[in-house]
């Protein structure tokens, strides 16, 4: 897993280091690190199709093979939250080099890019989020089939509204501001974080729920 991180993050950020930003500024990392979360929610979804069939019919347990899921999910998260944190530290670098100012197009946790601590913190709760509403939508489809499973879609993604809220990161909370943009307003610092904490172990309690029954379904003849 930390390979695949690795492999996507030095990609992305070749792309920015040789970008360096526009003529005004504005972090080109900032736009590239974004959607770089969608990829590990479809690796979520992914991972648990595969992982779920492959090592429970060797006799591995759920519980072994959540635990795996939840330690591999956490590793993901941090390391990819220190790679955008460099990465924003070359960016700003490289602008201030320049004598420009490093801009941010979103609202962030962080008003500099130099706080470290709140920029690896959002970035590696919005990333667990992407990952076990993953998680949670492939172990529903493979457990409830396509119709109940696209049902649940609603609950399943819950994670990734709702710490995307919490950050001012997803269009929901551009909705949220109204047709003006007007000023959304954000919680406390130890509110958002908190709050985000919750949602992860809730989305965990109800993964766990729903593995833990989840049938071994023989392989059809092609």
């Amino acid at each position: 897993m930390a390979s695949l991180v690795l492999v996507v993050a030095v990609t992305l950020g070749a792309f920015v280091t040789a970008a360096g930003g526009d003529e005004s500024g504005t972090s080109v990392w900032e736009q590239a690190a974004g959607p770089l979360h969608w990829f590990f929610f479809v690796f979520g979804v992914l991972t648990t199709a595969t992982v779920f069939p492959t090592y429970i019919g060797f006799g591995v347990t759920r519980r072994r093979v959540l635990q795996a899921l939840g330690i591999g999910g956490g590793a993901i998260s941090v390391l990819l939250a220190l790679v955008i944190a460099a990465g924003y530290l070359v960016e700003h670098a490289i602008l201030t080099g320049r004598g420009q100012e490093h801009r941010l197009r979103g609202d962030h946790l962080f008003d500099s890019v130099t706080e470290l601590h709140l920029v690896m913190t959002q970035y590696a709760l919005l990333t667990a989020a992407f990952l076990v509403a993953g998680y949670l939508v492939g172990v529903g489809y493979y457990r409830f089939g396509g119709g109940r499973g696209t049902l649940a879609l609603p609950l399943t993604v819950a994670p990734i509204l709702v710490v995307g809220v919490l950050f001012s990161a997803n269009d929901l909370a551009l909705l949220l501001r109204g047709p003006a943009g007007g000023e959304l307003p954000s919680p406390q610092l130890a509110t958002a974080v908190g709050l985000s904490l919750a949602t992860l172990a809730a989305a965990g309690l109800g993964l766990w729920l729903l593995a833990r029954r989840v049938p071994i379904r023989p392989r059809r003849p092609a």
